[in-house]
């Protein structure tokens, strides 16, 4: 006799069958197929987390955006400066220095070419010696040199024939970088280095051979102009009892005050002009560029220079001081 057997479902991990009901829906098959996709997915996820960064706001987008800009204007001011009225030509010594020598007044005896060294650097000055009768022991001496970015043939002779007609002999000198004196980079302002110039220009003459004969390097002093009288006071402070005298003429002695002076004669946008300029020179110099330099002196309001003054005033300047010999 035939038996009908019903038909049973299983359960998966199960070995008891399950019977089903008339109306009831297996959703087991339906699970699995869903159990195995959420694992597929979270498998997948996890691979792309570990490969790849969240993703990026608009606002670090944009960020980025400016520090690479800014990169590459970095790179740009360094190799072609922002500013056309910024130079960066390379300038050499002259050579007018080691021939020539300026004209002086009936007052004077002699000038002659006076080489010291500092700090490894060749300076050059001019040793400015006065008319004095027979038998008049040696006179003292003067060291005279001269303020921002200026050098001795700007019309310190002037000074020296002053001091002549005193019967006080004069060694007028220029800073290292500077007219006849070596070093490099050109017109670089230094006050500190500068001022380590006149210190080793009144220990040569305390050490000269001439020292006792043509002038007494026991009776020195120091005559400096504007950033050159701030420079004397320095000079002075370290050389101590080497020094008898200092004439510190109209001195800069406050950078801060000088800063709040500019702001106040040429604005912010002019001031901050010449910040980015000494910025371009710090950066070409690490960089090992040549030096970016900016003219010295121009008229308010009209030139890009690091002294503004008035175009009368700088007539009157132009007009104190013989030509330049280059340097």
């Amino acid at each position: 006799m035939e038996r009908k057997v019903k038909s049973t479902s299983m359960d998966e991990g199960s070995s008891m069958p399950r019977k089903e009901k008339p109306g009831m829906i297996d959703y087991s098959e339906a699970r699995d197929r869903r159990t195995a996709h959420q694992r597929t997915v979270r498998r997948r996820d996890y691979i792309q987390l570990g490969r790849t960064k969240p993703p990026m706001s608009v606002g670090m987008k944009a960020f980025y955006r400016t520090l690479v800009m800014m990169a590459i204007c970095f790179v740009i001011n360094i190799l072609l400066p922002f500013d056309a009225d910024i130079v960066t030509l390379p300038i050499k010594r002259a050579t007018t220095f080691d021939v020539s020598l300026p004209k002086v007044s009936g007052a004077v005896s002699s000038i002659e070419h006076h080489h010291f060294t500092s700090e490894g650097v060749n300076c050059h000055g001019w040793l400015v010696l006065p008319k004095l009768p027979e038998g008049t022991p040696p006179p003292g001496i003067v060291v005279v040199f001269h303020g921002l970015g200026s050098q001795k043939d700007m019309g310190l002779v002037r000074y020296a024939e002053s001091f002549a007609e005193g019967g006080i002999a004069s060694l007028v000198i220029d800073y290292r970088g500077f007219g006849g004196s070596d070093g490099m980079p050109r017109h670089m302002i230094d006050p500190m280095k500068q001022a380590e110039d006149v210190v080793s220009a009144v220990e040569n003459l305390i050490g000269h051979p001439h020292n006792g004969k043509k002038f007494d390097a026991s009776r020195v002093g120091l005559f400096g102009t504007s950033l050159g009288g701030g420079i004397a006071l320095v000079a002075a402070s370290k050389l101590g009892d080497k020094v008898g005298a200092v004439v510190s003429q109209s001195p800069s002695l406050d950078g801060l005050e000088n800063v709040k002076f500019n702001l106040q004669k040429r604005g912010f946008l002019s001031s901050f002009r010449v910040l980015l300029a000494a910025i371009t020179d710090a950066l070409r110099g690490l960089c090992g560029y040549r030096p970016a330099m900016m003219k010295m002196i121009g008229v308010t309001g009209l030139d890009f220079s690091v002294l503004q003054v008035d175009r009368e005033e700088l007539v009157a300047y132009y007009s104190k001081h013989p030509a330049r010999g280059g340097g």
